[in-house]
């Protein structure tokens, strides 16, 4: 398994408020942030590993950095990231209740599909016409398959759908742990 590497993001800012503020986009000023800071760390985190620690580098005029910034904006990172933390959170709690109840009708469906296909199977091999035959075994060919279409999205919810959110709160979790320094602009 690869070493985990420290990975740096570095942003230039022209006011603190733009870490977490989208800028006023203006096309012909020239190369500028045109997304909230936090908005690049982490879309650039996304294509990291997982286990790769981050560090953030700030560069800000130097008139605006004060001896205290650092430790605020630090602050204010976590209180940041715990608060999508716990909204992610909150989300895979409903997520997993809506799996719950989507399983539970899948199942409805099923056994009531099962039993529809059970009963048309019976009705094939006593039909007398080849007709009727072929339309109660399709018939139940197809109940089948609805039964087990019905339990697709439940189990889509349980087993994959929660992936998105944990990698999120992964990536907030990096963040909100991250070295942070502060620089003044070349």
């Amino acid at each position: 398994m690869a070493e985990p590497q420290l990975y740096t993001a570095v942003l230039s800012l022209n006011t603190m408020y733009e870490l977490f503020e989208e800028p006023e986009i203006d096309p012909f000023a020239g190369d500028g942030p045109f997304e909230a800071g936090i908005e690049t760390i982490i879309v650039d985190l996304e294509a990291r590993p997982l286990m790769d620690p981050c560090a953030l580098r700030i560069k800000l005029p130097a008139d605006q950095i004060t001896p205290t910034l650092e430790a605020e904006t630090k602050q204010a990172l976590e209180r940041y990231c715990r608060w999508n933390i716990q909204r992610l959170e909150r989300s895979l709690v409903a997520l997993r209740r809506d799996g719950q109840r989507a399983v539970l009708y899948g199942l409805v469906i099923l056994i009531t599909s099962l039993l529809l296909a059970t009963l048309f199977a019976g009705l094939s091999e006593t039909a007398t016409d080849l007709w009727a035959e072929r339309l109660f075994y399709i018939l139940s060919d197809s109940f089948i398959i609805i039964g087990w279409v019905s339990l697709w999205r439940p189990a889509e919810i349980l087993l994959y759908d929660h992936w998105p959110y944990r990698h999120d709160i992964l990536t907030y979790e990096k963040i909100a742990v991250a070295d942070v320094k502060i620089e003044p602009k070349d």
